[in-house]
Parts: structure tokens; sequence; C-alpha cells
């Protein structure tokens, strides 16, 4: 997840409203000198790595480089997450989110899993966990 410099708020709109109706947005405040900063980054980025399937954009901005823009956001510590969804705020968190934390913090704003991919998620939990009369109900339902 690369950095990038912003010169303004009004960037950042424009950014967020570009930003597809049903994707959720998750604006990162971090620094390259601050070790929660660095620790939350691989959270984020094993998030990111399935965020292509969940419907996630990343955007990371580098506090130091763009002081203008963290002094406009009113930002108190790094990292700070801002999450959109439709172009409005509808989370944020500050400090370190390990990874349980970070799902928590963006699964309420993805859109719902189809049933018959929640179905299938059942029955591979099911199968791995020995529990085989359960998996066998939902062949029926599966197919």
């Amino acid at each position: 997840m690369a950095a990038q410099y912003l010169e303004s708020r009004e960037e950042l709109i424009k950014t967020i409203k570009e930003c597809a109706k049903d994707d959720v947005l998750v604006v990162v405040f971090d620094s390259s000198r601050s070790s929660k900063c660095k620790d939350n980054l691989s959270s984020l980025e094993k998030l990111e790595a399935k965020s292509q399937a969940l419907k996630i954009v990343f955007l990371d901005i580098e506090k130091q480089a763009n002081a203008v823009l963290a002094s406009q956001m009113r930002l108190r510590t790094v990292p700070t997450m801002l999450v959109f969804k439709g172009g409005e705020t509808v989370d944020q968190a500050e400090g370190l989110l390990n990874d349980d934390s970070l799902e928590k913090l963006i699964t309420p704003y993805l859109p719902p899993k189809p049933a018959e991919e929640t179905l299938k998620e059942e029955f591979d939990q099911a199968m791995n966990e020995g529990q085989y009369p359960r998996a066998l109900a939902l062949i029926p339902i599966l197919r």
C-alpha cells in the first residue's frame, strides 16, 4: 500500500466521490516514523489482499507529507482510519487495530454476501469441523 500525496481537503473529497457507490473507501492517515503505523500496515495489507472481492478501496496518506490536509481533517493521532460509503463518513478509528478489529470496523458497510456464497461457507466449515450430518443437510440447498 503506497502512501499518496493530496494537496487539500477538496482533493480528498474528490477522491471520495470518485469511489464507486457500493465500494467502501478506507482512508488511512499514518506516519512512516511511527511503530504503531508499521504494525497496523500488516493488518491493512492482509485485508487489502482480499479487498478486490470485498469491494474495499484503500487510500494511504502519509500525515507528515500531507500536513495541511491532516490539519484540515483535525487528526489527533496516527494511525487514524476514516471509513466512507456512498461519499459519506460512516466510521473512524484511531490507533493500532489488529486484524479482527479492522475487519469489524469495515464489515458492516460491505454489501451482503449472496445466499449461495454463505451456504457454501457453512458447508465448508461443517466439513472442516467434521460435522458431516450438517454438511450433508446443506447439499440439496446448494444444488
